[in-house]
């Protein structure tokens, strides 16, 4: 199902002329970056010997000024530390996208050489045929962290993608190796590897070749029909050279070598022009599919028209819909593909993209396997797209962030395919077709594991985020992205292979366009290196607000796909920007802002919790500064807390709400700039200042314990607070109009477990003015939330009663006196 209406945009696009004139001003505005962030240092816990580096800028068609920036500490880059800050178009600093390492320290004077690191890595690697791309080697700071389930949730039934952290083992100075070759011993090998520099041992290691499979079995070929493709004319005939698409690049750069989109033949392991694929007659291709050894010149070149043709649609594609020049996003630099290679490591079963040459390799597939030449549309477009990483979110190729690369890839194969096959790059459309293609990749050229975007485990892939999942390898562990993607836009069903068990009520689909816009806008401008999927689901948050609006049926929709795959909660009537949801945290440098952006929540690195105005001024805070290393939690028994790292409660404890007892509480940084803790049915339990309706929430007199001496909650009252112990009765008497319903939405604080037979447990009832029940609801004493109903079908005003008690168990029970929250709603 899709849905039938978009919400307003959040954000206004600006005139063209409006986004030329900042664009002529973008180095002005990367200069007011780099000074604002400059003047956030210590809200973002960064010491004095470490400093940002610009990398790239791009303007958006809001205005917005989208700055990255690198991370370096006393001049060496920083392994994963990067942040992009965002600048309106009223130069106004919004909320930064990071991903930093708070002031590493570090002896930065190595003890082991490049040439020693080198060799290490190539031993790791197991290279033995020599190296036809030089190695490199950079000396950078490498911090060594482990994944851990945070311990607030340790003995959770569910894992959730949200409940997992990543803590600093140390600091480690360390070479980053990029190893690259192609021969006949070692075939064709693209490594990376981070080598201690004062130890000599290997930290880490991963193999970075960006392809469309990684194993012989994972390619395939696909034929467009007809198509119309460009070619150059030259003496004697014609090459498949697009002089209508790409630029050249930078002497001396591999981006934009040839200064046109260029189909080479595979004639030697280093291409050059003059292996452009040529025709006498400018007649190409026979469209058949091309074995090893075949002596048809036709159908040889017909590997070359389906690259040549998927290379001017994913061009195309960009500039319509995305108004995007080319890979590189900027200067539309000229790439260039090379047909029939080799692809020695598969067997010729293999596509994939080379960052060091700004170009991709396309084999033959396996005739042995009945795997086809891999010149496929959807393939074509997925490696072009490894390339717009390279140049946008920059998502390296291992662990979770790998996954999301190739997942990012399958979702813009898939859209160019729709685009291409529903007519829209035919008529020049800016919107991407709903109709025409697939969700599936690999399988047109007969692989028999390939990817099906909206079940993987179907053909052996992974549904969902688990705590292994970055153990899993960029291909599988792009298979629950793929599937939120596809719930993005198609939604989930009630049951059937696109059925998701934890989301069983299903959701609506937003379509392919508006889906294809939110990721794209997080991809770009919100992911870094080391996006997970969890820091994957606030960017595409982000992003349907950016575009469509906080609370929009697209923010809902992200929120239920992510929920879908387990990572996150699903929408919720409360849901909204400006969370701190239950069970998170900030760390150093970490920041939760208001839906407007004008207030953000700030974990400084001195330990201090504050509220600030952006750009900078502060308006609240904790107190709690001068403790490096601590941080913020919205603990999932409901408290709001600072506290040391590294060190249990009580001891860890810096500051706190006070909020503790209200389980799933959330804390909101709203517009105005007020901070509010909310229980989980909605009533404030904390604030800044009082919020609005925070007078009709009344408190037990803690006397109420029968009906004759129930406290009274006449409109407006909303709800009430109170404490109690065991075996106690608190009673509420509530006026109900006729024909009125009455809810009662309780949460109480979580209670001890008697023995492994009974349970202590709360419930709420709604009884007459007799005593008799009317409705009830009972918890268990880990899930403390109920609601029950009760309407009112007479014709006149009833007095109905709330009661809310707590079991007796015996012997032991919970002696202790615990909070509650009761919600209280007419309708």
């Amino acid at each position: 199902m899709l849905a039938a209406a978009q919400a307003q945009a959040q954000l206004a696009a600006q005139p063209k002329e409006v986004v030329a004139r900042i664009r002529a001003d973008s180095s002005e505005r990367v200069a007011r970056a780099s000074q604002a962030l400059q003047s956030s240092r210590s809200i973002l816990g960064i010491g004095a010997d470490s400093e940002f580096v610009p990398i790239r800028s791009d303007v958006d068609p809001f205005g917005i000024t989208h700055v990255r920036f690198q991370q370096r500490y006393r001049g060496l880059k920083v392994w994963g530390g990067q942040l992009v800050s965002h600048v309106d178009a009223g130069n106004r600093v919004l909320p930064y996208s990071l991903s930093l390492h708070h002031s590493p320290v570090v002896d930065v004077a190595p003890r082991v050489s490049e040439g020693t690191a080198i060799r290490t890595a190539a031993a790791k690697a197991g290279i033995q045929g020599g190296f036809t791309v030089a190695p490199q080697a950079e000396l950078l700071v490498y911090p060594v962290t482990r994944r851990a389930i945070a311990a607030r949730y340790r003995g959770s039934r569910n894992i959730d993608a949200t409940m997992m952290e990543r803590r600093l083992v140390r600091n480690a100075l360390a070479y980053h190796v990029h190893l690259e070759t192609r021969n006949r011993v070692d075939g064709d090998v693209s490594m990376e590897v981070i080598v201690d520099a004062h130890s000599g041992e290997v930290l880490d290691s991963w193999p970075s070749l960006q392809t469309a499979h990684a194993r012989a079995d994972g390619a395939r070929s696909q034929y467009s029909g007809t198509v119309s493709i460009n070619a150059n004319s030259t003496i004697g005939g014609y090459e498949m050279r697009d002089m209508q698409r790409g630029a050249a690049g930078q002497p001396g750069r591999p981006e934009g070598q040839y200064a046109n989109n260029l189909v080479l033949d595979y004639v030697a392991d280093t291409p050059a022009a003059s292996h452009a694929m040529r025709d006498e007659t400018n007649t190409w291709g026979d469209g058949a599919n091309y074995t090893a050894g075949s002596s048809n010149p036709d159908t040889q070149q017909t590997a070359g028209v389906d690259v040549a043709f998927g290379m001017q649609a994913s061009w195309d594609f960009y500039r319509n819909v995305i108004n995007r020049s080319g890979i590189d996003g900027l200067h539309g630099w000229a790439t260039f593909a090379v047909v029939h290679d080799p692809q020695s490591q598969s067997g010729g079963a293999n596509a994939a993209w080379y960052p060091s040459c700004f170009c991709m390799r396309y084999g033959d597939g396996s005739p042995e396997s009945g795997i086809r030449n891999l010149t496929s549309l959807d393939i074509v477009a997925h490696e072009m797209a490894h390339g717009v990483n390279q140049f946008a979110g920059d998502l390296m190729y291992a662990a979770e962030p790998g996954g999301l690369n190739e997942a990012n890839s399958d979702i813009f194969g898939a859209m160019v395919e729709f685009y291409v096959r529903g007519g829209g790059l035919a008529s020049g459309a800016a919107t991407i077709p709903q109709t025409g293609g697939n969700w599936t990749i690999l399988d047109e050229a007969r692989v028999p594991n390939y990817r099906i975007m909206y079940k993987p485990s179907l053909t052996g892939g992974i549904d969902e985020w688990t705590p292994k999942l970055h153990q899993a390898g960029p291909h599988r562990a792009s298979g629950p992205m793929n599937r939120a993607f596809y719930f993005l836009a198609n939604g989930a069903a009630l049951s059937g292979s696109r059925f998701s068990p934890h989301l069983p009520d299903g959701m609506t689909g937003i379509g392919n366009d508006s889906a294809f816009r939110i990721w794209y806008r997080a991809m770009n401008y919100y992911f870094t290196m080391m996006s997970d999927y969890v820091a994957a689901r606030q960017a595409l948050i982000t992003a349907s607000q950016d575009l469509f609006g906080p609370g929009s049926p697209q923010e809902q929709a992200v929120w239920n796909a992510m929920r879908a795959i387990n990572v996150g909660p699903a929408w919720s009537a409360g849901a909204t920007c400006g969370l701190l949801e239950s069970g998170r945290q900030l760390s150093s440098g970490s920041s939760v802002s208001s839906c407007d952006g004008r207030y953000g929540l700030a974990m400084q690195g001195d330990g201090n919790l504050a509220l600030y105005r952006h750009p900078g001024t502060a308006v609240w805070s904790s107190g709690t500064g001068g403790h490096h290393g601590a941080y913020a939690a919205m603990q999932v028994d409901g408290n709001l807390v600072v506290q040391k790292a590294g060190l249990r409660a009580p001891q860890a404890v810096l500051w706190h709400a006070g909020t503790w007892e209200y389980p799933e509480s959330s804390l909101q940084v709203t517009n105005d700039g007020n901070l509010v803790v909310r229980t989980a049915n909605g009533l404030p339990v904390w604030y800044r200042t009082p919020p609005t309706g925070a007078a009709t929430v009344a408190t037990s007199s803690g006397t109420n314990t029968t009906i004759d001496s129930a406290d009274a909650l006449n409109a407006p009252a909303t709800g009430a607070l109170g404490q109690m112990r065991f075996g106690t009765d608190h009673y509420f008497r509530i006026q109900v109009a006729a024909g009125a319903s009455l809810t009662l939405d309780f949460v109480g604080s979580r209670l001890i477990r008697s023995d492994s037979y009974a349970s202590d447990f709360w419930a709420v009832a709604i009884v007459n003015a007799s005593g008799a029940q009317l409705a009830q609801a009972s918890t268990d004493p880990y899930n403390t939330r109920a609601t029950t109903s009760y309407r009112n079908t007479s014709g006149n005003p009833v007095t109905l009663l709330a009661k809310v008690s707590r079991n007796i168990f015996w012997p032991g029970g919970d002696l202790n006196i615990h909070r509650y929250a009761l919600a209280v709603r007419h309708h």
